[in-house]
């Protein structure tokens, strides 16, 4: 599905960025480009998430195992992406923490669709990968609080 891959690029992009530093304007115009990035990927595959809806012309177990592989994906990227904030070694100026902060609250939105659209189906991620719930919760409630809270 057209987004998936580049919201998996661009959070990978933007955790590398997270690690390798954010001094100085050129640290500040990367986090804003790549943020961007990321927040326009995310748009985009919550856009085709009727491309999963409409799979149960194609049965039930179909619509199912997309969803669940679609959901399943998008968490790992955002555990990523929060990983790598929660564990940067430095603190964040409030603007990158707002532009941060922006992206985790679009990743976060996209995720819970997926995961109802999963549920609604008669999935779960966790049946996928266990402890993947526990590990997103946890992680996202980290990176929120290095960026300032929800």
């Amino acid at each position: 599905m057209a987004g998936l891959g580049d919201v998996q690029s661009s959070a990978a992009e933007l955790s590398q960025v997270i690690q390798h530093g954010l001094d100085g304007p050129a640290g500040q115009i990367r986090v804003q480009n790549v943020t961007e990035k990321t927040k326009t990927a995310l748009q985009e595959l919550s856009r085709g998430k009727s491309q999963v809806e409409d799979y149960p012309d194609m049965g039930d177990d179909v619509q199912k195992k997309a969803s669940q592989q679609f959901a399943v994906q998008i968490s790992q990227s955002f555990v990523q992406f929060a990983q790598a904030i929660a564990n940067a070694r430095e603190s964040f100026s409030s603007d990158i923490s707002s532009q941060l902060k922006s992206v985790l609250e679009e990743f976060e939105e996209v995720e819970q669709s997926y995961s109802e659209l999963t549920k609604a189906n008669g999935g779960n991620i966790g049946d996928y990968i266990p402890g993947l719930s526990h590990m997103l919760e946890e992680n996202v409630n980290n990176a929120f609080d290095k960026v300032g809270g929800r």
